[in-house]
């Protein structure tokens, strides 16, 4: 290293010295070019740091990846509880809508809708009147099996999944087709000869109206009337018995396997399906009008 004798600053190299405005001028023009560091810096930078490489390794990348998949285990569930315990909550909202539909039909009337009417139809076009359509079905999907899907075509509605009509309790423990046990709130029906004579259940037969099941979660129902009824205005009927040999559900159980049934003073309670439709003294009491504990049929 030698000195410049007019600056008395140290010079790289053995270069012959430089008037000041020339080397200052030369690294201005160095440092302001990117791609050409200035002659005094390049031999300064370690070549290590140079060829230093700050991307990810693949064992990072597959850490951070097993990371991601285990809470994605871990979440998705969670997320999956959480919309349905959302949608529960909007069939339980359906529910009390239709009990307040139902509180005013009584009210009214001093009965229960009956089952169904050859004039009217089913209880539930009664109630359209006091409350919106919509609030007659559960809004969780329900995928539908083969012979289902079938039964849906031929009523002209397409889709893998069912639409869940809530189901009325109309004959309570006793048998939901043949001759009514008057246990339930659907009414009686009399053939006289030249018709049916429906006679509907009146309030005060309701024993117990806070302990006393009105209407629910069900995938059950019977066609009864013209062969063209919509599928909305069948006869949707909750039971406890066990119709699985019928490919229905008279107690749904999509609700983490358990149904949201609306009682007749107006108020909502979920409890597991298999707690609903047990044959205990407790359980037969709530479907039944004089609370009785009339075992279910074999």
């Amino acid at each position: 290293m030698t000195h410049d004798l007019l600056t008395s600053r140290p010079v790289l190299g053995d270069s012959p010295p430089v008037p000041i405005g020339a080397r200052a001028s030369t690294g201005r023009r160095e440092l302001g070019n990117p791609q050409c560091p200035p002659s005094f810096a390049r031999g300064l930078v370690p070549r290590s740091i140079a060829q230093t490489s700050f991307g990810f390794t693949l064992i990072e990348l597959l850490v951070v990846i097993a990371i991601v998949a285990i809470l994605a285990t871990l979440l998705l569930p969670v997320l999956a509880r959480a919309k349905g315990e959302a949608r529960s909550a909007i069939c339980k909202g359906n529910l009390r809508q239709v009990g307040i539909a139902l509180t005013s039909h009584v009210g009214e009337r001093g009965a229960y809708p009956l089952t169904y009417t050859e004039e009217v139809g089913s209880w539930q076009v009664v109630l359209r009147a006091e409350a919106s359509s919509n609030v007659f079905h559960c809004p969780e999907p329900f995928p539908a099996d083969r012979s289902r899907l079938l039964e849906l075509e031929s009523l002209g509605l397409r889709g893998p999944t069912l639409t869940l009509h809530y189901g009325y309790n109309i004959r309570g423990t006793g048998p939901v087709l043949g001759k009514s046990s008057g246990l339930g709130l659907g009414g009686e029906s009399i053939w006289t000869g030249d018709g049916f004579d429906y006679t509907p259940c009146a309030e005060g037969r309701v024993v117990a109206p806070s302990d006393m099941i009105a209407v629910g979660d069900s995938d059950m129902s019977i066609a009864l009337g013209p062969s063209a009824r919509p599928y909305g205005d069948r006869i949707h009927v909750l039971s406890p018995l066990d119709m699985s040999v019928l490919g229905s559900s008279p107690v749904g159980r999509w609700h983490n396997r358990g149904a949201n049934i609306l009682l007749c003073d107006g108020h909502v309670e979920y409890q597991k399906t298999d707690r609903w439709i047990d044959d205990s003294l407790e359980a037969r009491q709530k479907w039944n009008v004089d609370h009785s504990d009339q075992a279910l049929p074999k």
